[in-house]
């Protein structure tokens, strides 16, 4: 009787430990998390995880503004017209992450993602009840942008395991970014003996730059794995 039950323990021991050791081994094949980014940007980060190094990851973020300013540097009235400005900017990013293990909630991470970008800016007047000063020439000017841009980020990071299931992060990067560039403006003069403004549209500006730049901190992550 003594024999089995020093059988049935050890055997129970046996595969615990083992089941120990396959959890310890298991790593979660998918990470999804909020990712924040350098200049306010803010979106969304998956991973897959392909091996127990090494990562897939696909980013998608962008950044909007908005800002409406009542002006009347000639005008009596401050709510003739106002002054709006907004922009808008949303990236696509696809790379791969290598991960190190240094110890048991500290991860070193590092790799390149690459990708597509799209934006545009715009500053414009509205008017209403609009009526310049009699002795004045008044003259606004009204711009609209919109670019393309081709990006490489090399990065590298830090990851810290909050428990098995959350981890925060942290990366620096270095972007390279080819942008294609088209501006549009547009000149409104309002002499006083008009009711409405003679707008006429100024020539029309492509350029193409190349744009190098290194942010110590580019993003910060919060993950969750499943």
């Amino acid at each position: 009787m003594k024999n089995k039950l020093f059988a049935l323990v050890t055997f129970l021991m046996c595969g615990f430990t083992a089941f120990s050791q396959t959890s310890d081994s298991i790593y979660y094949k998918n990470q999804l998390g909020i990712i924040g980014g350098h200049g306010g940007s803010i979106g969304i980060i998956y991973k897959r995880q392909v091996k127990p190094d090494g990562a897939l990851r696909l980013i998608e973020s962008g950044t909007y503004y908005n800002r409406t300013v009542p002006e009347a540097p000639i005008s009596v009235d401050a709510s003739s017209y106002k002054y709006k400005e907004s922009s808008l900017f949303l990236q696509t990013l696809i790379g791969y992450e290598w991960q190190r293990k240094v110890s048991h909630r500290w991860v070193l991470r590092y790799g390149a993602d690459g990708g597509f970008g799209f934006g545009k800016r715009s500053s414009e007047y509205e008017f209403k009840n609009y009526k310049p000063d009699e002795s004045a020439y008044a003259e606004f000017q009204n711009f609209k942008s919109t670019y393309q841009a081709y990006i490489i980020k090399p990065f590298a990071g830090v990851q810290f395991e909050i428990n098995r299931r959350f981890c925060i992060g942290l990366e620096s990067s270095l972007s390279l970014q080819y942008e294609k560039d088209e501006n549009k403006r547009s000149l409104l003069t309002w002499p006083s003996s008009e009711t409405k403004p003679v707008t006429t549209d100024l020539v029309t500006v492509s350029s193409n730059s190349f744009n190098m730049n290194f942010s110590p901190v580019s993003n910060i992550q919060l993950v969750y794995k499943f």
